[in-house]
């Protein structure tokens, strides 16, 4: 199995990071976030299925998307826990495939908290 970077002080969002990466327009973050909380969502329900459907090139290529999205907003423990899916998803090792995706659910699940209380402050 791939590492995978723990989630760090900073949490599971970056907020900081984000801000600095979109020359701190606030407005832009909160779209952005608002988006990714759907994205997030959404990917999650395509992995399920193709986890659940032995899908294995739909799981791979729906977290390698997640990976992009994830690295790309901050969110670093969600963006490696979705690279270590893609590659667990070229294996088939469905075992390793649903522990991994139990970690994953897990992080994306912090994300969207710390991304709720963002936007509600």
């Amino acid at each position: 199995m791939q590492d995978v970077v723990k989630q760090d002080e900073k949490g599971a969002v970056d907020f900081a990071w984000l801000t600095q990466n979109v020359g701190g327009n606030n407005e832009l973050v909160r779209r952005l976030l608002s988006m990714f909380e759907d994205v997030m969502k959404d990917t999650l329900e395509k992995l399920d299925q193709a986890l659940h459907s032995s899908d294995f090139d739909g799981l791979s290529r729906a977290a390698h998307g997640l990976k992009g999205t994830a690295a790309t907003m901050g969110a670093g423990h969600v963006s490696s826990l979705s690279a270590a899916l893609n590659e667990s998803a070229k294996t088939g090792d469905t075992e390793e495939l649903e522990k991994q995706m139990e970690q994953l659910v897990s992080a994306c699940g912090t994300a969207r908290i710390e991304i709720e209380q963002f936007l509600e402050s």
